[in-house]
């Protein structure tokens, strides 16, 4: 089965981001978290809490499914089972590695565990998720609230853009954003509260503002509460689906458009990444 059918690495969560959890290995019923432990991390007792743990594991083996699933399918955690074997401590860098035992139609059956830098055992895990062939109706999709936040106030003002165009020997380009409040389509709902849909139109020059590119895009929720960016090229509509996170949103290449874009919070200022080929890091910028 080619990547164009398959689910691809969800945005992670905020508390995983939140708690400095990052994603290794990804793919053919593979997955693995890491993090460094740090002050923050630990218990009363100064060694790292079984919640971070928990969570690790509880990400990576979900994460080795969610690799092997088709893009309309879904699946949840309904038993996680972890043995603590040892502590961590500050300094450790924990990997949670999981895999897939089983996998049917409707049930999957994985395990896993957490090691550290040299390969002492902490923690291990089994568990059992559900699969369904799509989203059940009543689990509703995680919102990039951060996202829209950054979008409603910046409507009057818009926003400027610096950054690298990686893929044109690191030549430094700005860019101007304007965003615009429109009505959603007859058939679709809201984008977040009180907003119907986004257009966001952006010019970007070089540093003498000789005008390089342009274009128009809709941010829009269709009626199975998914985000859509639409936008026009080569004489074509195209549609692609938005995979949100808490201060994240990203829009994966497919056979129509080969881009991916990723746009996310950092440090309290919008960022965004553009990749023509996966892992190969094209354009990077920053907007105020």
């Amino acid at each position: 089965m080619t990547n164009d059918f398959l689910s691809m690495p969800p945005e992670l969560s905020g508390i995983s981001q939140a708690l400095g959890i990052r994603r290794g290995e990804w793919g053919k019923g593979k997955c693995s978290m890491t993090v460094d432990v740090e002050n923050f991390h630990t218990n009363k007792g100064g060694v790292a809490h079984g919640g971070l743990y928990t969570m690790m594991l509880d990400s990576s083996l979900g994460g080795a499914l969610v690799s092997t699933l088709k893009k309309d399918e879904w699946c949840a955690t309904t038993q996680l089972v972890t043995s603590f074997i040892d502590a961590a401590k500050i300094g450790d860098s924990l990997t949670a590695t999981g895999r897939i035992v089983r996998r049917g139609r409707n049930v999957a059956h994985l395990e896993g565990e957490i090691t550290t830098q040299s390969g002492r055992l902490i923690a291990t895990a089994k568990g059992t998720w559900a699969i369904w062939e799509s989203r059940p109706a009543n689990l509703n999709i995680r919102r990039a609230d951060g996202i829209f936040r950054v979008l409603k106030n910046s409507i009057d003002e818009g926003l400027d853009g610096r950054g690298e165009w990686i893929f044109k020997d690191n030549l430094q380009t700005k860019s101007r954003m304007r965003i615009d409040i429109i009505a959603k389509l007859s058939d679709d709902i809201d984008v977040c509260e009180d907003i119907g849909a986004f257009r966001i139109s952006e010019k970007v020059s070089d540093m003498e503002s000789k005008l390089l590119h342009s274009d128009v895009s809709e941010l829009r929720r269709g009626s199975d509460g998914q985000l859509y960016l639409i936008f026009d090229k080569d004489d074509m509509k195209i549609r692609k689906h938005v995979e949100e996170g808490s201060d994240s949103i990203r829009i994966i290449g497919n056979q129509e458009s080969r881009e991916s874009w990723r746009y996310f919070i950092e440090d309290e200022m919008l960022k965004m990444h553009l990749w023509f080929v996966a892992d190969e890091l094209a354009i990077d910028y920053k907007y105020e």
